[in-house]
């Protein structure tokens, strides 16, 4: 026969844990019942204080079952397994659903990002032939962020018309062309969008 040892508060938590916190036999739960740690094959038939020999019960089953062996497949037992697998379970295919979610929203993302980019390089096209732009001479940022400031709020149509109408004014030096080719991006917009509280990206409310 076994020398009964102390079983250590690590243990008897991570049994606990294991087994939901639920009696074994019964399947109360606190603070309806106080559990404690039982052995499956007792001390007195050879079993051991290891963890896959403890199995949590509540403090009137444990004494109700002194020396008695209780296998691990009662009724109890078998039925939290089968819930605990089945969860299990259902997590796994949620897991897999929003994996895909994912994966399909990032692909969206990616796309649109595409499309966005491709959208400012013909913008950027149509404004260097309407300012004849020579051939090596890039296209200056400010002109850049006037672009992408509408890149989302207007068809692609409206903005390279927009650029396009800068062939038709002689101003000095590029702000003269941003102003301008902003003044009718939000003409556009604001026809598409009417309503007396509508303000473009760089007006404030008077």
């Amino acid at each position: 026969m076994r020398t009964r040892k102390a079983i250590t508060s690590t243990v008897r938590f991570e049994v606990f844990k294991r087994d939901n916190f639920m009696c074994v036999y019964c399947g109360r739960r606190p603070p309806e019942v106080e559990l404690t740690i039982d052995h499956i094959i007792a001390l007195a038939s050879g079993g051991s204080d290891y963890p896959e020999n403890l199995t949590t019960a509540c403090a009137e089953c444990n004494n109700g079952k002194t020396d008695r062996q209780v296998s691990q497949s009662s009724a109890a037992s078998a039925s939290d397994a089968e819930r605990r697998l089945a969860a299990a379970q259902k997590r796994m295919e949620m897991a897999k659903e929003l994996q895909a979610k994912l994966s399909l929203l990032q692909r969206a993302r990616e796309i649109d990002r595409e499309v966005s980019t491709a959208n400012h390089q013909l913008v950027v096209r149509a404004w260097r032939e309407a300012v004849r732009l020579p051939e090596g001479v890039p296209v200056c940022r400010k002109v850049k962020r006037a672009i992408s400031q509408f890149i989302r709020r207007l068809p692609v149509e409206d903005l390279i018309h927009a650029a396009s109408l800068l062939s038709r004014i002689q101003p000095k030096g590029d702000d003269g062309y941003i102003r301008y080719f902003c003044a009718v991006c939000w003409k556009k917009f604001k026809a598409q969008k009417p309503g007396p509280n509508v303000r473009g990206p760089n007006e404030s409310k008077e």
